[in-house]
């Protein structure tokens, strides 16, 4: 009993020592930490995972203060200085060094980042003379002087190029800039979300965390943490800047920089010859990585580069010292070298790194023999410095050096390693060979002379910081796959002779047995289905016409036809069991309806097993229907071991005419269309008749002239009114298009909207439209009449259309319509891929390239697909156009009355403009209004009208 007694007593102490070290583990305080949202500084994406600067930053300094941080995103530093002052963060994430700021905060002394301030200006508004631009500034955040300090820098004067208006805080600004007041302002880098471009960096500021002032055992823990941090790691910034910021910087020019490419459209040269890929020249043309740079600088500035060709090194420098030449391309990231050599250097663009060169089965002695290229820095640098005068050979070039080794004049020779791997994998060196260590390594830099005009070292070092890491880094490993990609066969054979006798013999094996199965896999390749070992489509293309001829009776008699039928439950079996039981049991399906069913006289089956042709005999009695459900009957269970499936499917029929035998594949189209036309109208058997040949054929024309169309502007717009139900008055107005062609006469357009939807070219329409409405618009603005905003429809495809946002943006740009002129109606139904995370990333950068590009977004036909509340979640749209499907059920019913008041809510809590479409009563617009809904377009205000009725109509209005 005592035993049972100390037993339990252990195991309760147990039980209390796993308790409590759980809750220790469990109880790690939490701090919450306000953050502005900006890319590469610190966002969240889709999967809810934090990245950029200041994150990292942040979770390293709480990994030393023992707190786990919770991120609140705010809008602006303003909404999180109000946050903090009620207690509702503890942290802002980074906040300007300001002067004054609000007494409660109390910022870290040590600074997370430097981030440059600059001008931001609606659409990138640059400055232009006679036409200053209003550019706002928060008084509490930024000093004046510097600011025009920073603006007389770009050459700009004030008053005459731009005018400061002084706000007392950010938002007041933002918002005066949102409503039109401010043509820009001034904002930092690190909350500035992209949306408006920078046109001028004018100074930088330090930015730190802060914390409220009454909480002083914060501060002091955070200080602790911060310095200890980067006591441990003082490269930690310099990490994260390599980590994020490495895809360069936007190329901001001064007036004086600008005058200076204006003046000097060419600027002289030279780079170093003979290091192929690293540096060389093609018919006089400068090439490889460092060739590749100076053509980007080229790009970027605006200038040609007249790269001369030296013949060494040693005369590069000697092109240098005599100002032949204003630049050296691939000079050496040293400054003693710089002094020495009257020169000024860039901002280092490139690391080179150098490997020993040896030559195989040569063991290298005691006092290797050095071959040495003149000229160069690493010669001096490391050659000379760790070899004696007598182990030294000098040559004038790399592959004199190279050859050296080679043939024995020297032990070692010590060559970038990119242009060894070139020379090695072409075999030009065939014994040579290389260990790979890096001896020495050095960055690569513009160099100009000391007395050149100092505008050309600003604009080489801003053109280089342009060029970012993260492009130069894709240049280098592209080269280094070339080399490996262009190994010469030469090489390879020389360095593996077994390997490819062994190769060659193989080869010639396998041909042989090739050949020989070729014969015998022709036909199966050709005329069966892989799968099922069924004949396939092109079996019966070949075949059918030939049966058509043997059975010439029934052809006469009208009783062939062409059949096809599809099912969608194969895609069910295909993701429930494996393909070939899927395979066996599709064949077997087949095997045993043709024993039923002797007038099936040839059938073939698609890759996909998604269609079925049959060549068919009518039989006595019965018509085409009857077969149609006579196959359904005799195919409708596809079963094999372990499970039973029903079958159901979609037929199309097309009787084969008496008169003559059209091409096979006609009869196969007729067959898909009655197929498709049954499937339209909810029927499951289809049959091609003059009714639906007639339908067919008026589809052709409009195929045949859609483009005619096109070009010839037969297509007019049409605009019915949206309007406000408490005045009446009109807010915009949605395009829509009918079609007067002179040979089909007047189109509506649900004849032709939703066969430009199945072929494609609704693409090409959408913007025809676009173009159109952009053309009205400007004429009222230029008319000065009122303008409201016009909306356009954008199809699904274009959300995966290629450069469809470009092509968007080239459109809209000869008229130069003010932000908010144009809406684009798109259907919920557009982002059909809406549910993965790439669809939606992809969703959302495009909604925010047409914002950004000024137009507003509605969300058409609100609620009549499944993806409606995702979309509202992750989608940034302005309107939310409700389906006229909702106002109808409202009608029948007091759920659907619930459902539009609660919808309207929804959209108007999500800052939407909420609007009811196709409103035809008196009743209805009561309904709306009751329930929230402000908004409407119906017949009962306007119907849609030519775009000139419907000008004169808002005109009286």
């Amino acid at each position: 009993m005592r035993r049972l007694v100390s037993l339990v007593f252990v195991f309760a102490l147990a039980v209390m020592f796993v308790s409590t070290g759980t809750a220790a583990k469990a109880e790690r305080p939490v701090l919450r930490v306000g953050y502005t949202e900006v890319r590469d500084y610190i966002s969240k994406d889709e999967d809810g995972c934090f990245r950029g600067f200041i994150y990292d930053y942040l979770e390293a300094v709480s990994t030393y203060l023992g707190y786990t941080f919770e991120y609140v995103s705010v809008e602006t530093p303003s909404e999180a200085i109000g946050m903090m002052m009620r207690g509702e963060i503890d942290i802002v994430a980074a906040l300007p060094d300001i002067k004054n700021p609000p007494s409660f905060i109390t910022l870290s002394p040590r600074a997370i980042i430097y981030a440059p301030i600059g001008v931001v200006t609606r659409g990138g508004m640059s400055f232009e003379p006679g036409k200053p631009l209003r550019i706002g500034y928060a008084e509490q955040l930024y000093d004046r002087q510097e600011i025009i300090n920073g603006l007389n820098y770009y050459g700009q004067k004030q008053n005459v190029d731009y005018e400061l208006v002084p706000y007392p805080m950010p938002n007041e600004m933002v918002v005066a800039y949102k409503l039109g007041g401010l043509d820009g302002y001034i904002d930092a880098t690190i909350f500035n979300k992209g949306s408006e471009p920078m046109i001028a960096h004018l100074f930088t500021y330090r930015f730190s965390s802060s914390i409220r002032t009454d909480n002083p055992e914060l501060q002091e823990a955070f200080e602790r943490a911060e310095g200890e941090l980067l006591l441990v790691n003082p490269r930690l910034r310099e990490q994260l800047y390599a980590k994020y910021f490495n895809d360069g910087t936007p190329l901001l020019l001064t007036a004086e920089e600008k005058a200076y490419i204006e003046e000097n459209p060419v600027i002289t040269a030279a780079m170093t010859p003979g290091q192929k890929p690293y540096t060389y020249f093609e018919n006089g043309a400068a090439k490889g990585i460092v060739g590749e740079v100076a053509g980007l600088v080229s790009n970027y500035l605006g200038v040609r580069f007249d790269i001369r060709e030296p013949k060494t090194r040693q005369e590069l420098l000697e092109l240098f010292k005599n100002d032949e030449i204003d630049v050296v391309i691939d000079c050496y990231t040293d400054y003693n070298w710089a002094r020495t050599n009257d020169a000024l250097l860039s901002f280092p663009y490139l690391r080179v790194s150098y490997v020993p060169v040896m030559r195989k089965g040569n063991a290298m002695p005691k006092k290797p023999v050095v071959a040495c290229a003149r000229g160069f820095f690493y010669t001096h640098e490391y050659v000379e410095k760790h070899y004696d005068a007598t182990q030294r050979i000098y040559f004038s070039t790399i592959p004199e050096c190279l050859a050296a080794v080679n043939d024995g004049k020297a032990d070692v020779a010590f060559v970038n390693s990119i242009t060894v791997q070139y020379e090695l994998e072409q075999g030009n060196y065939m014994n040579l060979y290389t260990n790979g260590s890096e001896v020495f390594s050095n960055m690569m830099s513009f160099a100009v002379k000391r007395n050149a005009d100092p505008r050309l070292i600003r604009v080489l070092d801003k053109a280089v910081n342009h060029l970012g890491e993260a492009r130069i880094d894709e240049i280098v490993t592209r080269y280094v796959f070339e080399v490996n990609r262009e190994r010469s066969l030469r090489a390879y054979i020389v360095q593996n002779p077994w390997k490819v006798l062994a190769i060659v013999t193989l080869a010639l094996l396998a041909f042989t047995y090739y050949k020989q199965r070729m014969a015998k896999e022709k036909y199966k390749l050709a005329y069966r289905n892989h799968k099922t070992g069924l004949p396939n489509i092109r079996w019966f293309e070949d075949n059918a016409p030939k049966v058509v001829e043997q059975h010439a009776e029934d052809h006469a008699a009208g009783r062939l036809f062409v059949m096809v039928l599809s099912t969608q439950r194969i895609d069910l079996l295909k993701a429930s069991l494996d393909k070939e039981t899927v395979a066996r049991g599709i064949r077997e399906l087949i095997d045993r309806v043709r024993g039923k069913n002797p007038w099936m006289l040839v059938d073939g089956i698609s890759s996909e097993l998604t269609h079925f042709y049959v060549l068919g005999r009518i039989e006595d009695g019965l018509g085409l229907r009857d077969m149609a459900e006579r196959f359904a009957r005799d195919a409708a269970l596809l079963h094999g071991k372990g499970y039973n499936v029903h079958m159901e499917y979609y037929f199309g029929l097309c009787e084969i005419p008496t008169d003559k035998m059209p091409e096979i594949n006609v009869l196969m189209n007729n067959a898909d269309t009655a197929q498709q036309e049954a499937k339209e109208r909810g029927d499951y058997i289809g049959i091609y008749d003059e009714k639906l040949q007639q339908k067919r054929f008026r589809q052709k024309e409009i195929e045949r002239l859609m483009q005619k169309a096109i070009e010839h502007e037969e297509f007019q717009i049409w605009l019915q009114p949206k309007y406000d139900i408490r005045t009446r008055k009109i807010i915009g107005a949605e395009a829509l298009a009918r079609w007067q062609s002179p040979e089909l006469g007047f189109v509506m357009p649900g004849l032709f909207i939703s066969l430009f939807e199945k072929n494609g070219f609704i693409v090409e329409f959408d913007y025809y439209m676009l173009d159109h409405v952009c053309r009205l618009q400007r004429r009222r603005i230029d008319e000065g009449r009122p303008i409201v905003p016009f909306s356009v429809n954008q199809s699904g495809l274009h959300i995966r259309e290629p450069g469809y946002l470009d092509r968007l943006r080239a459109t809209i740009a000869p008229y130069d319509l003010p932000p908010g002129s144009i809406d684009l109606e798109i259907t919920e139904t557009a982002f059909v891929d809406f549910d993965t995370q790439e669809g939606r990333a992809n969703s959302s950068a495009i909604i925010a390239g047409l914002k950004e590009m000024g137009f507003t977004v509605s969300m058409d036909d609100f609620c009549t697909g499944y993806s409606s509340i995702a979309m509202l979640q992750h989608l940034d749209m302005d309107v939310m156009k409700i389906d006229r499907a909702m106002l109808l059920a409202s009608e029948a019913s007091k759920r659907g009355q619930k459902i539009i008041k609660q919808v309207v809510a929804l959209g108007q809590d999500l800052n939407m403009l909420v609007l009811c479409e196709g409103v035809e009563t008196k009743e209805q617009e009561a309904f709306l209004l009751d329930n929230g809904c402000y908004y409407a377009q119906g017949f009962l205000f306007g119907k849609p009208m030519p775009a000139e009725d419907y000008f004169a109509f808002a005109d009286a209005m």
